[in-house]
């Protein structure tokens, strides 16, 4: 998941994937690194509860362009990239990407 500077994202993305079953890799913009980093702190410390499996997510760290892109041409290892954020941003990673992108914008965002 690749989102702007949406901290609550970090927490809905994580919620639906433990529900789903599925791994998740977070991409968060550099506006919000510090609040996604103490988010993702709490969730793998709750994923440790005997009542949540093992989980391997990952936040990622680096938030530049160049790391995007590697992202976005992952194509072995993610199956599915799915943004949330400005029409600019989806339309670059549509761009870019190597691997499905489920656009997503214009403030639909409920499950």
């Amino acid at each position: 998941m690749i989102y702007e500077s949406r901290p609550n994202v970090t927490v809905d993305a994580s919620a639906l994937c433990v529900k789903a079953g599925n791994a998740i890799i977070l991409r968060g913009g550099s506006e919000a690194i510090n609040s996604n980093r103490a988010i993702a702190a709490v969730l793998a410390k709750a994923a440790t509860a005997k009542w949540v499996a093992r989980r391997d997510d990952s936040t990622l760290e680096d938030t530049s362009r160049d790391s995007l892109m590697e992202l976005l041409q992952m194509h072995p290892w993610v199956d599915l990239i799915i943004a949330r954020g400005s029409e600019e941003m989806i339309q670059n990673v549509m761009k870019h990407a190597t691997i499905p992108v489920l656009g997503h914008g214009k403030g639909v965002c409920h499950v």
